[in-house]
């Protein structure tokens, strides 16, 4: 790298017989537009597409078509440009004369007056490259973390890329929308199997990968398109066969029921959920009948105290009986029915089953309890799990909308804005957790 040519000056007029010429100092010697021009097109359209790619590599955004050539130019003739060898300075005092006097008018070459571009050419090809590059980001794993937090598509309106850009994006989609389709569909099969999945440095959120095949779903229009839904259904029934990846696609699912139930009619073997159902009992007593767990066994043989080691061997992952824990959340949920009967107008039990992935040996049981109360005009359905798991509490005036969105997964029911949501802890009994739910609604037993 000749960083000496920086103290030059940056081009100067010769003449000879032809009238004159402009020499550009460079770091590899003195050259004409021309030859900039012609060696550009000798590099063609893989050079282009590196240009791209270290842009975006670099910068963490898109590049435009322009910024792609000046990277090409600076990468070939002005490298130290594209470090932190110069000063800002002269850094900028460079950059500006290879956009002002090299990227336009050799561009213009590219383009011709009319400023259109003709494929067939080794010019146009390059330019025309610029098509694939944004269609290979599309289909990538190029993720960006928004002010929330969370991971999207670099492509996706919320992860901060610039309006322009987005603008291009929806272009592209809109005039190539088969071409669209079918990029976008590698896409989906990238969410889960990216590399940043297995990164000890980056933590992604499962449910942000749902999402970002759902933006794909969305932008690409894939479910309005037989041959797309086909190649999105292949890829959730395959990937809902691995146990990372399967939480993953029932929330898919979950997202666009509607449309994928429509196709799994025609496609039965590739539908790979088991319906979340619910089903209603007189009391915790009888479901725990049901179910082979008589609570009255743990009444008769436990404290509180011995509660709180249950707790706290399931919290610490030790090797645990799942029927005592199992026991010990029948007796804390039947003490807080029997507490809301105080207040309500109305109280039920049920055992949920979520939407799960198929097995070969079906579930008759959920391993989710619910007790439902009305108290005033609004149902509050609080759900525990008889194994190790997690507490939620949906709120709400519609008591058959609870009950809907609870048959959807807990990472579904996690996400809604109606529902508290709580992990269990060892120092604290289940019921204790219970009431202050309670008490954060703005009910007191």
């Amino acid at each position: 790298m000749n960083i000496n040519i920086y103290k030059e000056r940056m081009y100067e007029d010769v003449r000879d017989k032809n009238g004159s010429k402009r020499l550009y100092t460079t770091e590899i010697g003195k050259v004409t537009k021309t030859t900039i021009k012609k060696r550009l097109v000798e590099l063609g359209p893989t050079a282009f597409s590196a240009a791209f790619n270290r842009y975006l590599e670099v910068f963490k955004m898109i590049p435009s078509p322009q910024d792609t050539l000046v990277w090409e130019i600076m990468t070939e003739y002005y490298p130290a440009l594209t470090t932190d060898e110069l000063d800002k300075e002269t850094e900028q005092k460079w950059g500006n004369m290879v956009v002002k006097e090299l990227l336009y008018p050799i561009l213009h070459r590219f383009v011709g007056k009319n400023y259109t571009v003709n494929k067939n050419t080794k010019e146009g090809k390059i330019i025309s490259e610029y098509t694939y590059c944004m269609f290979n980001v599309f289909s990538s794993a190029v993720y960006v973390k928004g002010d929330d937090d969370h991971f999207y598509h670099i492509f996706d309106e919320r992860s901060g890329t610039d309006e322009g850009t987005l603008k291009d994006v929806k272009g592209l989609i809109y005039d190539q929308v088969k071409a669209a389709r079918e990029y976008a569909i590698e896409g989906i099969r990238s969410a889960f199997e990216c590399g940043v999945r297995k990164s000890k440095d980056i933590e992604i959120d499962p449910m942000d990968l749902a999402e970002i095949v759902n933006w794909y779903i969305r932008v690409a229009s894939i479910l309005d398109d037989r041959n797309a839904t086909e190649k999105l259904a292949k890829i959730l029934f395959e990937k809902s066969q691995n146990k990372e990846d399967k939480d993953i696609a029932i929330a898919i699912f979950e997202d666009n029921q509607e449309k994928l139930e429509a196709y799994y009619k025609h496609r039965a073997d590739l539908d790979f959920v088991d319906r979340g159902r619910y089903e209603e009992y007189d009391s915790v007593h009888a479901f725990g009948e049901a179910i082979g767990m008589e609570i009255t066994e743990f009444f008769a043989e436990k404290d509180e105290s011995e509660t709180e080691r249950s707790i706290k061997h399931a919290s610490n992952g030790e090797k645990k009986d799942n029927r005592e824990y199992g026991l010990m959340i029948l007796n804390q949920i039947d003490r807080l029915h029997e507490s809301l009967k105080n207040v309500s107008s109305q109280t039920k039990v049920f055992n949920i089953k979520p939407n799960s992935v198929k097995t070969k040996k079906a579930s008759v049981f959920g391993k989710y309890i619910a007790v439902a109360s009305k108290i005033g005009d609004e149902w509050i359905i609080l759900v525990d799990s008889i194994v190790p798991g997690a507490i939620y509490c949906w709120h709400g005036k519609s008591y058959l909308e609870g009950l809907e969105m609870y048959k959807n997964s807990k990472s579904y029911a996690r996400a809604q804005p109606d529902v508290v949501h709580k992990n269990h802890n060892y120092k604290r009994l289940p019921i204790s957790i219970y009431l202050q739910i309670l008490n954060e609604l703005g009910i007191s037993l």
